[in-house]
């Protein structure tokens, strides 16, 4: 679960919180609206997935960056930390967090995470206008595809199965059409 860090709790920017994590190390975290939130341990079939996803995208979608785990700034008070990205590369910086705006498709897999997802990131996801964000939901089995970004939520939803153990079947299914 998610939880606030409450030991002297108080709102940051951006570029404070990549400040703090610099000087302390703390990992694992994410900054919502100014305050740093603690992340649920990883999973192996967490890890499995987000690197078959990452794989695949990579594989289908050459002309985008892929990765795996990076921080995105989404505006001055929010950065996140989603599971995988494709993003364009023209004018992407190595050395700094990716920009909201470069990115094209977003993964979030949600082993335990569902409702926050679906919910919270999912808000902040269309408010930053993320155009494709993915919440894959392995013991469902289940992906939900968000397209179409209005103020606070996604004009398009739709649900697709996967076999867990094979998600870049489904990437190529996605891609495809």
């Amino acid at each position: 679960m998610v939880s606030a860090l409450t030991s002297g709790m108080h709102r940051m920017t951006a570029d404070e919180y990549f400040a703090v994590a610099a000087a302390t190390g703390r990992e694992r975290t994410e900054l919502i609206e100014g305050f740093v939130y603690d992340m649920s341990p990883e999973h192996l079939l967490h890890a499995r997935i987000v690197m078959a996803l990452a794989q695949s995208l990579a594989d289908l979608r050459p002309d985008l960056g892929v990765v795996p785990s990076v921080s995105v700034r989404l505006d001055e008070l929010t950065v996140l930390e989603p599971d995988a990205v494709a993003y364009s590369t023209a004018d992407a910086r190595d050395d700094a967090p990716l920009d909201a705006d470069r990115v094209r498709i977003l993964v979030e897999v949600s082993v335990s995470t569902m409702t926050r997802d679906t919910d919270m990131k999912m808000s902040i996801y269309a408010n930053a206008g993320i155009p494709d964000y993915w919440v894959v939901i392995p013991k469902s089995g289940i992906l939900l595809r968000y397209t179409d970004p209005t103020e606070g939520g996604y004009e398009t939803v739709r649900e697709h199965a996967f076999d867990v153990d094979d998600p870049a079947s489904l990437v190529r299914f996605l891609l495809a059409g």
